[in-house]
């Protein structure tokens, strides 16, 4: 079966409106499934071995599962455009009496300073972003010379096997952006790793390190 990569939508903003409501409908329900999904929580938590230094961000954090793994170890940021998503990832940090910073904000234009973070984490997120040149841009801007970027998204297998590459045809139906992580980490001067850890090879691990 063929391997065919998303192109990008031409218009960013109506992009990023519909998927805003998808996920402002369905927010509560992701909560609950990341919760007691044990397969979602693995994938999301295959990031935690290889954060560097303390200064931490999370993009596009959801309802903030990762954040209490993340918060009160770290000096935790998050940022998400989302204010339903923001509001029960907050519920979440107060009832177990954890603190993070969480920003509402466009990962294609963030409010923090150049150079400001060790490691920053984003994990299934990345193919909602209507840009990923723009987005990679930003996530270089920010992070410090020799940070890392560590990313879990689907991708299709690199072995090409038929199944996987069912798998990711079928969810690129759901109007995410496949996309060819190489030639971006490449552009922004990353040095990368990339792990297949979920079924069919269908979920990739990075782990991204900013060379200057």
């Amino acid at each position: 079966m063929p391997i065919k990569y998303s192109t990008e939508p031409q218009d960013s903003r109506r992009f990023t409106n519909r998927f805003s409501i998808y996920y402002t409908l369905i927010a509560g329900f992701y909560d609950v499934c990341v919760k007691t999904l044990p397969f979602w929580r693995r994938w999301l938590k295959s990031t935690l071995p290889y954060i560097k230094g303390n200064r931490v961000l999370e993009l596009s954090f959801g309802t903030g599962y990762m954040l209490t793994e993340l918060a009160n170890k770290y000096d935790t940021y998050g940022l998400d455009l989302n204010n339903k998503m923001i509001t029960i990832a907050q519920k979440n940090l107060n009832s177990k009496q954890l603190t993070a910073k969480l920003f509402k904000g466009n990962v294609e234009a963030m409010p923090f300073e150049d150079n400001y973070f060790d490691t920053i984490i984003n994990t299934m997120s990345f193919p909602a972003y209507p840009n990923g040149d723009n987005a990679m841009k930003e996530i270089y801007r920010v992070l410090k010379p020799n940070g890392r970027l560590i990313m879990v998204m689907v991708n299709f297998p690199n072995n090409k096997n038929t199944i996987g590459t069912l798998i990711v045809n079928t969810w690129k139906k759901s109007g995410e952006i496949i996309r060819d992580m190489t030639p971006l980490f490449e552009k922004y001067h990353f040095n990368f790793t990339e792990q297949e850890i979920g079924p069919y090879d269908t979920v990739h691990l990075y782990v991204a390190d900013k060379k200057f």
